[in-house]
């Protein structure tokens, strides 16, 4: 069973949503002119937790990710891979490159 579908299960009546519209929106990124459907949300999800699993990374490690407010994209996906694999994420908001320059 896919990532995606093991997490909508977990919240009940997505479940259902999601089998109906798998390749309809799923999530949107403004700032970054990003939108995927859910399945490209599922697959960003497995390459980050096959990613992460490569490194040694297991169930109740902790994830530290520093990022920029402006990588929602980056920062949704982490959550959902580290999720995937039962690992922890700690989100650390970085600061612009506008704020570096300041």
């Amino acid at each position: 069973m896919n990532t995606v579908l093991r997490l909508a299960n977990r919240f009940g009546a997505l479940n259902a949503q999601y089998q109906r519209n798998k390749s309809l929106n799923a999530v949107r990124f403004e700032s970054q002119n990003i939108i995927w459907d859910h399945e490209e949300v599922n697959f960003q999800t497995q390459a980050l937790a096959k990613g992460l699993t490569s490194l040694n990374f297991q169930k109740g490690d902790n994830f530290l990710l520093r990022v920029s407010p402006a990588q929602q994209s980056e920062s949704y996906i982490t959550r959902l891979g580290t999720a995937a694999i039962g690992a922890n994420v700690i989100l650390s908001q970085g600061r612009t490159e506008a704020e570096i320059g300041d």
